[in-house]
């Protein structure tokens, strides 16, 4: 028999009080492309992958992020139409689609990973190749060298038909650390040495690592149709 004493209040108490505070807690659903990278940044930095993950479309989850324990600030996105585009300080672009479900981050996903060691750089390179994330590919490269693709450039290149089975293997030998790194003490520069004569060469550009160069140019580079050598 449930009482009325003092005993009975203080228990009814307790359990009002504890559902209030669960009710407050509950993160409301994200409205905009801000919205929604705010929350992300938010479960990243308390290492939520499954709250972070809710917020991925499948393309994006499918590409096998492991998110890391720390996200920089962002600056506010441009929402244009149901797309959106977001810049992380230091890390690159973020891009987004509103559907049925809301606001869902589509593309540069593997931004979020970090790029501060050369292996760490590589794990970023061969998933970012084999996810066909080419926002962030673009965003390994160089400085000098990210005037001259764009991500649309960099999918029509490494897409071709006659290097598209070399990049996949390049990055499937990445990926499974098939590979020799050698780094020059204090100098910022790698050689990564993989089967078959291949190698790709590293250089650290402020905090992050960059693909610079990779060898034999003409496994990974179509070579121009007659259209493109003539005149």
């Amino acid at each position: 028999m449930v009482g009325w004493g003092p005993e009975a209040m203080i228990s009814r108490y307790t359990i009002v009080l504890s559902t209030l505070l669960l009710v407050g807690c509950v993160t409301h659903p994200p409205r905009t492309a801000a919205d929604v990278v705010s929350q992300v940044a938010n479960h990243v930095r308390t290492g939520n992958v499954t709250a972070a993950s809710m917020h991925l479309t499948q393309q994006a989850k499918a590409r096998g992020l492991k998110w890391p324990s720390a996200l920089a600030e962002a600056a506010q996105p441009v929402e244009i139409q149901r797309r959106a585009t977001w810049r992380l300080k230091q890390v690159g672009l973020i891009g987004l689609s509103y559907g049925g479900s809301g606001w869902r981050i589509n593309a540069g996903a593997l931004n979020f990973l970090s790029s501060a060691t050369p292996r760490n750089a590589l794990k970023k390179f061969s998933r970012g190749i084999l996810g066909s994330d080419y926002e962030m590919l673009v965003e390994l490269l160089p400085k000098d060298e990210r005037k001259r693709w764009s991500p649309g450039q960099l999918m029509r290149t490494m897409e071709e038909e006659s290097v598209k089975t070399a990049w996949r293997a390049l990055a499937a030998s990445l990926a499974g650390g098939a590979y020799e790194l050698i780094c020059v003490d204090g100098k910022g520069e790698c050689v990564v040495r993989l089967g078959g004569g291949r190698s790709l060469v590293m250089r650290k550009e402020a905090a992050h690592w960059k693909i610079v160069d990779i060898l034999p140019f003409e496994t990974y580079i179509p070579k121009p149709s007659r259209g493109e050598t003539e005149g």
